[in-house]
């Protein structure tokens, strides 16, 4: 590479380079490994390296074969007040590091730091003298496992760093026997913005941290468990600045949850929920007066709950009923979707902000009719997705048993995730859906017209006349049979997406699909194809059968990266 001076003159030698582009690279290193590779090189480096303009980060992990007490001595003790960053990745060098490193207020520049699997007696040595490090803004710790630990006094140790802005305290183990917490946790009040609670916090524990959080602007919470009641206190948190909450695994039942969410008077945008067992969180109801009445400003809500049940003794009507009314104008309007998912244990409900229904038009620029943009963004929104490895006996047995399901919720969304599936159990679930506008197919069925009966196909172009499908995906295909196979049930369709393998005759398939679009397929417009390693060659290639055999008249064809998209009138 040919660098230029401010004199124009070439330069050709990395020597001739300023200082300030080194001082640049050097901020993307290692500082211990700056030291080692240029501190001896020449007069020039070794003033750069011990020039208090350079800014040291040190970055322990399992990879480090330096001696923590040469390290100590020789760098970092010599260069305290350049450490920007003490990132001791390693649980073994963790403890050693603390016996021959001190953290002091001689550390007055250090920013941030990160310690795995710190003992509580080092950790009781450690947080007291971080008081007095004027810049510490980040401090994350991962506590070693043993039965020691008094959360009360660790968090009331980190609150008193006036300057913090971001804190991650984690326990990797999380048997209740680990956590030595009152009811509540005393804390004065703190600056931390960014709170990551990763370890079992009960609500009450995790009220009077909030308490005294008054600048925090997102909270993460590992697991949220319910040891207690719900402190009577009807004051509200005043949390003006939280605008994003993540509970990973919340253990309280709904009415637990809604008590909480009540009780904190923030400006909300964001949800992240996984919960369990309590039906009444698939409540559309209750969640959309929750909403409304205490975190109106929510904008995004993702929660996953886990409802497992035997498929032959669910009680199916109170399922439903819940479930159906996601369809309701509020979900629609904010574009939160509901998907129910079968899996071998049970049901998985989610709801999860709309994402683009194509994998692939998000990367491709698109100018649609607006009828059919209006169909795809605010179209009802309740999914039904079949999951998991097993057997085509199995998804046959239960898609019976789960009949009167499809009977009263009205799924508008098919997605389709295993191999395994009788092509007549396809048939069948299709027909069971008949509200149906979109099908994608994540992981591709054995699907062919002859493995059925003259009765089955004869169904089939009944259900292929009636169905409302205009939208459909699938990824994987190389078998033409089977591509017929979508393109004769789904007559309607208006979009279609494919994603390519590096085996597919894309050309081939490409004309095969609009010769299909003559007479199965009339109303398709819009056609998407994933290629690997696409290019303006490819894009040559397909145009020519449309050329010569007239397959299109006013069309265009873009390519963005490995993404082809082709709109015809």
């Amino acid at each position: 590479m040919l660098f230029l001076s401010s004199r124009r003159s070439p330069i050709t030698c990395i020597e001739n380079l300023p200082n300030e582009l080194f001082y640049e690279i050097f901020d993307y290193l290692d500082g211990y490994e700056i030291y080692t590779a240029f501190l001896n090189l020449n007069v020039r480096f070794q003033h750069i390296i011990t020039s208090s303009l350079l800014p040291l980060k040190i970055n322990l992990d399992s990879k480090s074969k330096t001696p923590i007490k040469h390290l100590c001595s020789n760098v970092i003790i010599p260069n305290n007040n350049r450490i920007r960053s003490l990132h001791v990745q390693n649980k073994i060098l963790s403890d050693e590091f603390l016996t021959e490193c001190i953290i002091d207020s001689s550390f007055n520049h250090l920013e941030s730091i990160v310690l795995n699997e710190i003992t509580n007696d080092k950790l009781q040595i450690l947080l007291p003298n971080l008081k007095n490090l004027p810049h510490l803004f980040s401090l994350t710790i991962y506590l070693k496992i043993d039965y020691s630990y008094n959360f009360n006094d660790i968090y009331q140790m980190i609150y008193r760093l006036h300057i913090l802005k971001y804190n991650k305290l984690s326990l990797l183990d999380n048997k209740q026997s680990n956590l030595i917490v009152s009811s509540t946790v005393n804390v004065q009040f703190s600056t931390i913005e960014y709170l990551v609670i990763d370890h079992n916090c009960s609500v009450n524990q995790l009220m009077s941290l909030l308490k005294s959080t008054p600048q925090l602007r997102r909270l993460q919470c590992k697991c949220l468990i319910n040891l207690d009641r719900i402190m009577e206190n009807k004051d509200k948190l005043i949390l003006s600045h939280l605008l994003y909450i993540s509970i990973a695994q919340c253990c309280l039942r709904f009415d637990k949850f809604e008590t909480f969410i009540t009780k904190i008077s923030s400006q909300l945008e964001v949800l992240h929920i996984t919960t369990y067992r309590d039906i009444a969180y698939l409540d559309a109801d209750r969640w959309e007066q929750l909403i409304v009445q205490h975190i109106s400003h929510l904008r995004r809500l993702n929660f996953n709950h886990y409802h497992q049940v035997l498929y032959n003794k669910c009680k199916y009507d109170d399922f439903s009923v819940l479930t159906n009314r996601f369809n309701s104008p509020f979900w629609i309007q904010r574009q939160w979707i509901f998907e129910l998912k079968m899996t071998r244990t049970g049901f998985i409900g989610t709801v999860h902000s709309r994402r683009t229904w194509s994998d692939l038009s998000k990367h491709t620029e698109v100018t649609l009719n607006d009828n059919f943009l209006q169909t795809v963004q605010y179209s009802s929104n309740i999914q039904f997705t079949i999951a998991d490895s097993c057997s085509a006996t199995w998804y046959q047995s239960v898609i019976n048993e789960i009949n009167p399901i499809f009977f009263t919720v009205r799924f508008t969304r098919l997605h389709i995730n295993c191999n395994e599936i009788y092509t007549r159990t396809f048939v069948k679930l299709v027909q069971l859906l008949p509200n149906l506008e979109s099908l994608k197919l994540s992981s591709f069925p054995f699907l062919q017209l002859n493995y059925l009966s003259d009765e089955d196909t004869q169904n089939l172009r009944s259900i292929s006349i009636k169905n409302k499908i205009t939208k459909v995906s699938f990824k994987g295909m190389n078998d033409f049979e089977q591509v017929y196979f979508i393109i004769f049930l789904c007559t309607h369709m208006q979009y279609l997406e494919v994603r390519c393998t590096k085996h597919t005759n894309v050309d081939i398939l490409l004309r095969f699909i609009l010769l299909q679009s003559f007479t199965v397929t009339p109303h398709l417009r819009s056609l998407y194809l994933y290629v690997p390693n696409a290019n303006e060659e490819l894009i040559y290639k397909l145009q020519t059968p449309i050329y010569h055999e007239k397959l299109l008249n006013n069309y265009t064809i873009k390519r963005c990266g490995d993404n082809i998209h082709l709109q015809w009138k």
